[in-house]
C-alpha cells in the first residue's frame, strides 16, 4: 500500500497540507509554545521598525494560541495572560502605524482578558485622544495613573494634557450658551469698589452736580449705588448713554461705571466696548483712564492675555503717575504673579501716595513675609509678623487685615493663633463668605476635621449663596472624602456661578477629574483618595 500521501502525474510524491495541530505535534510544541516563539520573532520585527511583519507574527501568535487546550478551561492561566500581551503588541505596532481605531479595538481585546494591563490603557486612551474622544481618553489614562498609584509621570502628563483640554472645551461651551449672567454678591461688589481710592461716580469739578436727576440716567445710578440696590445700575447707566447721548456732560461717568459692573457679571465683550471708549474719548480724565486701562487689564488677566494686561497696568500709571490706584493694583498683579521685588517697589509708592490707604499697607506686610518664608529668613519673617500687627493697631476694624495676617501665621506654623485671627475676621466682616472657607480649610488641614470644615463651609454658602469659591472648596472635600458624586455636584455648582471661561475651565478641570475618579472606582475598585492621603494628607 502506498504510504501517506499519494503520486501526481509525474510520479511526484505529493503531501497533504498539514493541519495546525498535525504540525504542532510534529513539531512537540504546545500551541502556546510555538506561539510565543511566533511573539519573539514579532518583537524583533518591531524593534527594526518592520511593522507590518511584526503584526503578522502577532496575528499567527494570537492564531496559535486560540488552539491552546488550557486556553478552553477558561481560568485566568499562562495562556490568556499571553494572549493579553499578543493583543497589547499588536496595538503597539498599529499604533506605530498611526493607526488609532485598530490600536482601539486590539487594546479593547487586550483588556477584555486582563482589566487592569496599564500599558493597554495608556495607549487605548492616546487612540482615542487621536480620535477626539477625550472622555473616553480621560477614563481611561486616569484608571492608567489610579492603579499605577499616581506614580508615572508620563502617564500623568497626558491626564493633565486630556482633562485641560476637554475642560476648556466645555468651558467654551457653557460660556457661550449662558443666557444669563451670574452678578456677584453685594458683599463681593463693595469690596470691589472698596479696594479703589478714585471714586467712579464723582463727577469732574467741571460738571454741576445739581444737575443729576435722582430718578433717571447717570443721577439714578450714582442713587442706586449709594444704596446699596446694585441689580438696576447698569440699566440707568445705559439710559444716559443710549438715550442722553454723548452731549451728555455724564457720558463718561456712565460708560465707565457700566463697563465696571459689566465687567463683575462676567460680560467681558461688553465690558471691554465700555471701557475702550472711556480710554479713547477725550473729555475723559486721567483717572479716569487710569481706572479703565486698570479694569481692561484685570480683563485680560482674566483671558489669559497676560502680555496685553501688563501693558494695560503699564498704561494705568503712564496716564496718572499720582494714581493710587494704578500703583495698588499693579502691586497687586506682581502678588499673584510671585514678582515680589516689583510688587513691594510698587505698594510702596502707593502707600507714599496714600499713607491711610488700609489695603496695599496690609498687603505690603504680607508680600514681606511671602519674600521672607520663600528665603527661610526667620528673622525677617518674624519682624514682617510684628508689623502686621502694628498695622492691625493702626486699622482695628479691617476684616481683610485681620484674614491675611491669619493666612501668614497659618503658614509659619502658628495655628492656634491663626484660628483665632480667622475668628476675629469674621466677627468684623460676617458677610464675607471667603473668612468661613479659609477657617474650614485650615481646620481640616490641622486636624483632619472634614465635618467642621463642611459646616464653615456650608455657613459661608448661607451668606453668599453665588459664591464659586465655596463650591469649589466643598468639591475638594468631597474629593479627599472618596464621595466623588458630592464632589461632582460641588463643582456643578460653582460652575453654574462662575462669570468668566476661564475660571469655567479651571473648575471643569476639577469636575471632569472628579468623574473620572469615580469610574476607576466604580469598574477597578480602587479610590484614589486613599493614595491622596498618602502623600498629600488630610
Amino acid at each position: 500500500m502506498e504510504p501517506h500521501g499519494y503520486r501526481n502525474f509525474y510520479g511526484t510524491k505529493l503531501i497533504p497540507k498539514l493541519t495546525m495541530q498535525e504540525k504542532l505535534k510534529r513539531s512537540h510544541k504546545t500551541p502556546l509554545e510555538s506561539a510565543v516563539e511566533a511573539k519573539v520573532r514579532g518583537n524583533k520585527y518591531f524593534k527594526a521598525r518592520e511593522y507590518l511583519k511584526a503584526i503578522e507574527c502577532y496575528k499567527k501568535a494570537l492564531e496559535l494560541s486560540g488552539t491552546d487546550s488550557s486556553l478552553q478551561s477558561g481560568t485566568q492561566n499562562l495562556a490568556s495572560t499571553e494572549r493579553a500581551t499578543f493583543f497589547h503588541n499588536l496595538a503597539a505596532a498599529y499604533e506605530k502605524m498611526e493607526a488609532p481605531k485598530d490600536v482601539i479595538r486590539e487594546c479593547s481585546l487586550c483588556l477584555e482578558i486582563s482589566p487592569k494591563y496599564i500599558k493597554a490603557l495608556s495607549k487605548r486612551a492616546k487612540a482615542y485622544k487621536n480620535i477626539g474622544e477625550l472622555e473616553k481618553a480621560l477614563n481611561d489614562i486616569t484608571a492608567a495613573s489610579v492603579l499605577e498609584e499616581l506614580g508615572n509621570a508620563e502617564n500623568l502628563q497626558l491626564s493633565e494634557s486630556i482633562t485641560r483640554e476637554l475642560s476648556e472645551m466645555k468651558a467654551k461651551e457653557k460660556y457661550a450658551s449662558k443666557t444669563t449672567r451670574q452678578s456677584p454678591s453685594k458683599h463681593f461688589i463693595k469690596t470691589y469698589f472698596e479696594s479703589f481710592t478714585f471714586n467712579i461716580f464723582d463727577i469732574q469739578e467741571s460738571e454741576d452736580a445739581s444737575c443729576l436727576d435722582p430718578s433717571r440716567g447717570f443721577g439714578k445710578a450714582k442713587h442706586l449705588f449709594e444704596s446699596g440696590e446694585y441689580d438696576e445700575v447698569e440699566a440707568a447707566c445705559s439710559y444716559e448713554i443710549d438715550r442722553v447721548g454723548k452731549q451728555s456732560p455724564y457720558y463718561v461717568n456712565a460708560l465707565l461705571v457700566r463697563g465696571t459692573f459689566r465687567m463683575l457679571s462676567g460680560a467681558s465683550k461688553l465690558a471691554l466696548e465700555d471701557l475702550e471708549k472711556v480710554i479713547e474719548d477725550p473729555r475723559a480724565s486721567p483717572l479716569q483712564k487710569s481706572n479703565a486701562f486698570i479694569k481692561r487689564g484685570s480683563l485680560n488677566m482674566q483671558n489669559q492675555e497676560n502680555f496685553k494686561a501688563m501693558a494695560d497696568f503699564e498704561q494705568s500709571v503712564v496716564v496718572a503717575d499720582e494714581s493710587v490706584d494704578a500703583h495698588h493694583h499693579r502691586g497687586q498683579l506682581f502678588l499673584l504673579i510671585d514678582d515680589m521685588d516689583r510688587c513691594i517697589e510698587e505698594f510702596t509708592k502707593c502707600i507714599k501716595l496714600e499713607p491711610n490707604f488700609e489695603q496695599p499697607v496690609i498687603q505690603m506686610c504680607y508680600a514681606k513675609y511671602k519674600v521672607a518664608a520663600t528665603q527661610r529668613d526667620i528673622i525677617k519673617a518674624n519682624d514682617a509678623l510684628e508689623q502686621f500687627k502694628e498695622v492691625l493697631k493702626k486699622f482695628p476694624k479691617s476684616s481683610d487685615g485681620h484674614a491675611m495676617y491669619a493666612q501668614a501665621l497659618a503658614d509659619s506654623g502658628q495655628p492656634s493663633e491663626s484660628l483665632a485671627m480667622f475668628d476675629k475676621a469674621i466677627s468684623l466682616c460676617p458677610e464675607n463668605a471667603a473668612n468661613y472657607v479659609h477657617k474650614g480649610m485650615l481646620l481640616l488641614q490641622l486636624k483632619g476635621d472634614y465635618n467642621a470644615a463642611v459646616d464653615l463651609i456650608k455657613e459661608s454658602l448661607e451668606k453668599d449663596p453665588r459664591n464659586d469659591f465655596s463650591y469649589e472648596m466643598l468639591g475638594t472635600i468631597e474629593i479627599k472624602r472618596g464621595d466623588y458624586v458630592a464632589a461632582t455636584k460641588a463643582f456643578e455648582k460653582a460652575i453654574e456661578m462662575a462669570r468668566f471661561e476661564v475660571e469655567m475651565g479651571r473648575l471643569y478641570f476639577l469636575y471632569l477629574s472628579s468623574q473620572a475618579w469615580k469610574y476607576v472606582k466604580d469598574h477597578y475598585g480602587v479610590d484614589v483618595s486613599s493614595i491622596l492621603a498618602k502623600t498629600m494628607g488630610p
